[in-house]
């Protein structure tokens, strides 16, 4: 199942460029004004708005000096 969905947003990245979530989820936040910046990624780079699941913040902290951005209420 985790390959299966990694390979899927892999594909689905290359032929969307850069649009890492779901496509009727991403063209229903362009239409309500989101930039493609703000629209593409359902965590990454996200950091202080709110999750699109559940409305909490987007935290990013640098552990072992790597990137991770992650929503404390869906991804704990």
């Amino acid at each position: 199942m985790l390959a299966e969905q990694a390979l899927f947003l892999s594909r689905q990245s290359f032929h969307n460029p850069g649009i890492t979530i779901e496509l009727e989820l991403y063209e229903n936040l362009r239409d309500v004004g989101f930039t493609r910046g703000q629209a593409r990624h359902w965590v990454f780079t996200r950091n202080d708005q709110e999750c699109h699941e559940c409305g909490d913040l987007i935290v990013h902290t640098r552990p072992a000096g790597r990137r991770l951005d992650f929503c404390p209420s869906c991804q704990n």
